[in-house]
């Protein structure tokens, strides 16, 4: 995480931001308010009607991903939407110990990395009063796992690791191939870059470094609209 303010949190920061903090639910960006008020709602039922409303809700959509399982996930859609796996590859940007900026303004801040979480940080995340502010979206996230382990199991656990294996091989070739060849908005050392200096992105720094993957795997469409290799 980012404290934008200070640079890294601390225990009063860090209290200060999650007890102002609105419970997310996963779809909260993109429902309407009505919506909104009915999932408050049901974050204060019981533990077994969160987690029937879960079910309920993940049982009715073909594919959610997740992203601490970002591999798996896009293997599965690839799968799911009969893509090739370097049709779904990505090259990691936003990772601990990077820098980044907020909304491409201001200075570069640190990505934080890993730590033990301090005594005052702890005792809160194991409070009753955040465990029932987080009911629903924790009831929501085992569901979308269960989900997605169903769906593994479904397409056959053969064929996704073959498809996994691919993927990450792929991924590796990216990673070799791309490696100093992506220029974001901050510096290993943190200082900003000049905005021509910098790879292109799809949209924002979203997708960032998009042409290095195509040099790789470039791509067209064939007369089934699948996209293929070129040869």
């Amino acid at each position: 995480m980012v404290d934008w303010k200070d640079g890294e949190f601390g225990e009063e920061s860090f209290l200060e931001y999650f007890n102002h903090t609105k419970p997310r639910f996963f779809l909260s960006e993109s429902v309407s308010r009505k919506a909104k008020k009915e999932l408050k709602e049901i974050s204060k039922s019981s533990d077994n009607h969160v987690q029937e409303f879960a079910r309920n809700l993940t049982n009715n959509l073909d594919f959610i991903g997740i992203v601490e399982r970002m591999d798996e996930s896009l293997v599965l859609l690839s799968i799911m939407l009969d893509l090739e796996v370097t049709d779904v590859l990505y090259s990691n940007a936003k990772v601990s110990g990077n820098w980044m900026r907020k909304s491409g303004k201001g200075p570069c801040r640190k990505i934080g990395e890993p730590r033990p979480l301090l005594p005052a940080m702890q005792n809160f995340l194991d409070s009753k009063y955040w465990s029932d502010k987080i009911k629903l979206d924790n009831a929501l996230y085992d569901a979308v796992n269960k989900r997605l382990d169903a769906t593994i199991d479904l397409v056959g656990r053969d064929v996704f690791d073959a498809k996994m294996e691919e993927f990450l091989k792929a991924k590796q070739r990216v990673t070799e191939y791309c490696s100093g060849k992506i220029v974001g908005e901050c510096t290993a050392e943190g200082v900003v870059t000049a905005t021509k200096e910098r790879t292109k992105c799809y949209v924002g720094d979203i997708g960032c470094g998009f042409e290095c993957l195509y040099e790789l795997y470039p791509v067209v469409l064939n007369k089934d609209n699948k996209s293929t290799p070129f040869p």
